[in-house]
């Protein structure tokens, strides 16, 4: 007999919601260099406990990536300890982009205002 069982792909998200203290963490069935901002929305969105209307609500998600060392040197205005991540907005013009993540788990921080 052939062992044809197949590893379900489950990528972490932690999530970080306005108002919320405690990250959620949930699992997207596809693989991370795939991920994007199409297919965390819906998922952010239902944890947040809103539906959210485009017209009156501006929402904002920031993904957790380290910084590339050609980086440091744009950032560095003198500070010695330089961070290493830095969280980065992705918004719907790059819906289909794939999302930073670390090491296998994306981390985003989701912001509403109205």
């Amino acid at each position: 007999s052939t062992n044809s069982i197949t590893t379900a792909i489950k990528t972490p998200l932690a999530c970080f919601i306005q108002n919320k203290d405690v990250p959620y963490m949930i699992h997207l069935n596809i693989p991370i260099e795939r991920i994007t901002l199409g297919d965390i929305k819906p998922r952010i969105h239902h944890l947040a406990g809103k539906k959210f209307d485009n017209q009156t609500t501006e929402c904002h998600y920031y993904f957790k990536r380290r910084i590339d060392p050609s980086e440091m040197c744009l950032m560095n205005d003198g500070i010695t300890s330089m961070p290493t991540y830095v969280y980065e907005e992705i918004d719907n013009e790059d819906i289909h982009t794939p999302v930073p993540h670390l090491d296998g788990i994306i981390v985003c921080k989701f912001d509403f205002s109205s």
